[in-house]
Protein backbone atom coordinates (compact mmCIF):
# COMPACT_ATOMS: atom_id res chain seq x y z
CA UNK A 1 0.00 0.00 0.00
CA UNK A 2 1.18 3.18 -0.56
CA UNK A 3 1.04 5.96 2.09
CA UNK A 4 -2.27 7.71 1.05
CA UNK A 5 -3.82 3.96 2.31
CA UNK A 6 -1.87 3.81 5.39
CA UNK A 7 -4.25 3.85 8.27
CA UNK A 8 -3.49 6.08 10.94
CA UNK A 9 -3.39 4.96 14.64
CA UNK A 10 -5.63 7.74 15.47
CA UNK A 11 -8.52 6.19 13.29
CA UNK A 12 -8.31 3.03 15.14
CA UNK A 13 -8.95 4.81 18.33
CA UNK A 14 -11.97 6.38 16.75
CA UNK A 15 -12.91 3.02 15.24
CA UNK A 16 -13.19 1.28 18.56
CA UNK A 17 -14.70 4.62 20.27
CA UNK A 18 -17.67 4.27 17.05
CA UNK A 19 -17.09 3.22 13.87
CA UNK A 20 -19.78 5.63 12.62
CA UNK A 21 -17.65 8.61 13.76
CA UNK A 22 -14.55 6.87 12.24
CA UNK A 23 -16.48 6.66 8.92
CA UNK A 24 -17.59 10.23 9.31
CA UNK A 25 -13.60 11.71 10.22
CA UNK A 26 -11.57 9.15 7.58
CA UNK A 27 -13.98 8.33 4.83
CA UNK A 28 -16.28 11.82 4.47
CA UNK A 29 -13.53 13.84 6.26
CA UNK A 30 -16.37 15.31 8.48
CA UNK A 31 -14.46 16.81 11.18
CA UNK A 32 -16.11 18.77 14.66
CA UNK A 33 -15.20 20.80 17.06
CA UNK A 34 -16.53 20.32 20.75
CA UNK A 35 -14.71 21.20 24.12
CA UNK A 36 -13.10 17.52 24.46
CA UNK A 37 -11.71 18.40 20.73
CA UNK A 38 -10.48 21.55 21.59
CA UNK A 39 -8.46 20.68 24.93
CA UNK A 40 -7.27 18.24 23.05
CA UNK A 41 -5.70 20.45 20.31
CA UNK A 42 -4.16 22.44 23.50
CA UNK A 43 -2.68 19.87 24.89
CA UNK A 44 -0.71 18.63 21.49
CA UNK A 45 0.42 22.06 20.91
CA UNK A 46 2.78 21.29 23.81
CA UNK A 47 3.88 17.83 22.48
CA UNK A 48 3.82 18.62 18.76
CA UNK A 49 6.98 20.22 18.48
CA UNK A 50 9.50 17.66 16.99
CA UNK A 51 12.61 17.60 19.37
CA UNK A 52 15.12 15.63 21.62
CA UNK A 53 16.41 15.82 25.11
CA UNK A 54 17.50 13.96 28.05
CA UNK A 55 15.64 14.03 31.09
CA UNK A 56 16.55 12.21 34.48
CA UNK A 57 18.81 9.48 32.17
CA UNK A 58 15.84 9.02 29.79
CA UNK A 59 16.30 9.71 26.07
CA UNK A 60 13.13 11.88 24.94
CA UNK A 61 11.96 11.95 21.27
CA UNK A 62 8.97 14.15 20.82
CA UNK A 63 6.46 14.61 17.36
CA UNK A 64 8.03 11.20 15.65
CA UNK A 65 6.36 10.04 12.18
CA UNK A 66 6.57 6.01 11.66
CA UNK A 67 5.06 4.29 8.99
CA UNK A 68 4.82 0.32 7.45
CA UNK A 69 3.20 -0.81 4.54
CA UNK A 70 3.66 -4.34 5.94
CA UNK A 71 1.12 -3.37 8.87
CA UNK A 72 -0.53 -0.73 6.46
CA UNK A 73 -0.03 1.94 9.25
CA UNK A 74 0.92 5.23 9.85
CA UNK A 75 1.35 7.41 13.13
CA UNK A 76 2.47 10.09 14.93
CA UNK A 77 3.77 9.79 18.26
CA UNK A 78 3.40 12.15 20.87
CA UNK A 79 6.60 10.86 23.06
CA UNK A 80 9.44 7.84 22.38
CA UNK A 81 11.56 7.36 25.48
CA UNK A 82 14.71 5.41 26.22
CA UNK A 83 15.28 4.23 29.30
CA UNK A 84 18.42 2.28 28.81
CA UNK A 85 17.46 -1.25 26.93
CA UNK A 86 14.02 -0.23 27.15
CA UNK A 87 11.73 2.03 24.54
CA UNK A 88 8.03 2.79 25.01
CA UNK A 89 5.40 5.08 23.53
CA UNK A 90 3.79 7.90 25.27
CA UNK A 91 0.42 9.14 24.21
CA UNK A 92 -0.98 12.44 25.22
CA UNK A 93 -4.53 12.30 26.55
CA UNK A 94 -6.97 15.08 28.09
CA UNK A 95 -9.75 13.45 29.63
CA UNK A 96 -9.05 10.95 32.80
CA UNK A 97 -7.25 8.23 33.62
CA UNK A 98 -9.41 5.28 32.90
CA UNK A 99 -9.01 1.82 31.07
CA UNK A 100 -9.89 2.69 27.65
CA UNK A 101 -9.67 0.11 25.32
CA UNK A 102 -9.27 2.40 22.39
CA UNK A 103 -6.81 4.48 23.60
CA UNK A 104 -4.62 1.21 24.43
CA UNK A 105 -5.37 -0.35 20.74
CA UNK A 106 -3.37 3.12 19.52
CA UNK A 107 -0.71 3.06 21.77
CA UNK A 108 0.11 -0.65 21.05
CA UNK A 109 -0.08 0.10 17.14
CA UNK A 110 2.77 2.67 17.89
CA UNK A 111 4.51 0.02 19.58
CA UNK A 112 4.49 -2.48 16.32
CA UNK A 113 5.84 0.49 14.27
CA UNK A 114 8.58 1.14 16.86
CA UNK A 115 9.38 -2.52 16.88
CA UNK A 116 9.29 -2.55 12.94
CA UNK A 117 12.01 0.72 12.65
CA UNK A 118 13.84 -0.55 15.90
CA UNK A 119 13.79 -4.20 15.37
CA UNK A 120 13.27 -4.60 19.25
CA UNK A 121 10.52 -5.92 21.30
CA UNK A 122 8.37 -3.20 22.70
CA UNK A 123 6.95 -4.98 25.54
CA UNK A 124 5.07 -1.75 26.90
CA UNK A 125 3.58 2.22 26.67
CA UNK A 126 2.37 4.56 28.38
CA UNK A 127 -1.10 6.63 28.41
CA UNK A 128 -0.66 10.09 29.69
CA UNK A 129 -3.71 11.56 31.14
CA UNK A 130 -3.61 15.52 31.90
CA UNK A 131 -6.75 16.02 33.62
CA UNK A 132 -5.67 13.67 36.38
CA UNK A 133 -1.74 13.84 35.63
CA UNK A 134 -1.07 10.47 35.69
CA UNK A 135 0.11 7.96 33.14
CA UNK A 136 -0.88 4.68 32.66
CA UNK A 137 1.10 1.81 32.28
CA UNK A 138 -0.58 -0.35 29.25
CA UNK A 139 1.04 -4.39 28.32
CA UNK A 140 1.54 -5.25 25.15
CA UNK A 141 -0.18 -8.43 25.53
CA UNK A 142 -0.68 -10.94 22.76
CA UNK A 143 -4.36 -10.37 22.80
CA UNK A 144 -3.72 -7.07 22.57
CA UNK A 145 -1.98 -6.94 19.79
CA UNK A 146 -3.92 -9.23 17.83
CA UNK A 147 -7.29 -6.86 18.67
CA UNK A 148 -4.40 -3.97 17.43
CA UNK A 149 -3.94 -5.91 13.99
CA UNK A 150 -7.67 -6.81 13.67
CA UNK A 151 -8.39 -3.42 14.24
CA UNK A 152 -6.22 -2.40 11.50
CA UNK A 153 -7.32 -4.70 8.97
CA UNK A 154 -11.33 -3.39 10.00
CA UNK A 155 -10.39 0.30 9.67
CA UNK A 156 -8.68 -0.56 5.99
CA UNK A 157 -11.62 -1.95 4.86
CA UNK A 158 -13.96 1.08 5.98
CA UNK A 159 -11.06 3.13 4.44
CA UNK A 160 -10.56 1.79 1.11
CA UNK A 161 -13.96 -0.06 0.15
CA UNK A 162 -16.21 2.81 1.45
CA UNK A 163 -18.88 0.58 2.35
CA UNK A 164 -22.35 2.09 3.47
CA UNK A 165 -22.32 4.06 6.68
CA UNK A 166 -22.36 2.20 10.03
CA UNK A 167 -25.37 1.86 11.78
CA UNK A 168 -25.21 4.38 14.99
CA UNK A 169 -23.64 2.62 17.24
CA UNK A 170 -25.02 0.47 20.44
CA UNK A 171 -22.31 2.92 22.55
CA UNK A 172 -21.80 3.11 26.48
CA UNK A 173 -23.84 5.88 27.79
CA UNK A 174 -20.77 8.47 27.85
CA UNK A 175 -19.91 8.14 24.00
CA UNK A 176 -22.46 9.65 22.03
CA UNK A 177 -22.96 12.50 24.19
CA UNK A 178 -19.31 13.17 24.58
CA UNK A 179 -18.97 12.35 20.89
CA UNK A 180 -17.98 15.78 18.73
CA UNK A 181 -18.78 14.39 15.49
CA UNK A 182 -22.71 14.04 16.94
CA UNK A 183 -24.40 17.04 15.52
CA UNK A 184 -23.34 15.50 12.01
CA UNK A 185 -24.21 11.98 12.82
CA UNK A 186 -27.54 12.78 14.81
CA UNK A 187 -27.82 9.06 16.46
CA UNK A 188 -30.89 9.64 17.57
CA UNK A 189 -32.71 11.11 14.93
CA UNK A 190 -31.12 8.00 12.78
CA UNK A 191 -32.76 5.69 15.02
CA UNK A 192 -35.60 7.30 15.51
CA UNK A 193 -36.17 7.51 11.66
CA UNK A 194 -35.35 3.59 11.36
CA UNK A 195 -38.11 2.42 13.73
CA UNK A 196 -35.37 2.48 16.74
CA UNK A 197 -36.58 5.86 18.62
CA UNK A 198 -37.19 3.94 22.14
CA UNK A 199 -33.30 2.87 21.91
CA UNK A 200 -30.85 5.76 23.70
CA UNK A 201 -27.59 6.07 22.78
Amino acid sequence: MDEETLVPASALNAYLYCPRRCYYEYVLGEFATNTHVTAGRILHQRVDEPGQELVGGREICRSVTLSSERLGLIARLDLVEVDGPDVYPVEFKQGERNEWLNDQVQLCAQGLLLEEHLGVTVTQGYVFYQRSRHRLRVEFTPELRQLTLDTIRSVHALLVAGPDLPAPAHAPPHCCPACSIRPICLPDETRLLQGGGDEQP
